[in-house]
């Protein structure tokens, strides 16, 4: 199943830019440069996932609208998901929408 294994692939990309992430910076222990640093994975993180993804999930996520499968933070985060975590939040719902195609066809 398409969806399913697209939900894969972008929770896959996720969990190995969080692995190699530099460590986030906390409230009043931070520098600078760890800011920076943090910032410039962040942005980049974001950027490869408009570059590998976006694209890929907006149009499983409207062809899963078009089957009356419908999930409101998907809609919202698909093409545009501003921090790293909302790229897991997408696989995660991809797949949960995913699961549903799955029971419904083998209800029918």
């Amino acid at each position: 199943m398409r969806a399913l294994q697209l939900s894969r692939d972008v929770i896959d990309f996720s969990y190995s830019r969080e692995q190699h992430a530099p460590r986030r910076p906390y409230m009043y222990i931070s520098s600078r440069l760890s800011d920076a640093q943090y910032a410039l994975y962040e942005n980049e993180t974001i950027n490869l996932y408009m570059r590998r993804f976006s694209v890929k999930v907006v149009a499983m996520r409207d062809e899963l609208e078009q089957r009356d499968l419908h999930d409101s933070e998907l809609y919202i985060l698909a093409d545009n998901p501003r921090i790293s975590e909302y790229i897991t939040i997408i696989g995660e719902k991809l797949g949960e929408l995913a699961e549903r195609i799955g029971s419904v066809d083998r209800a029918t």
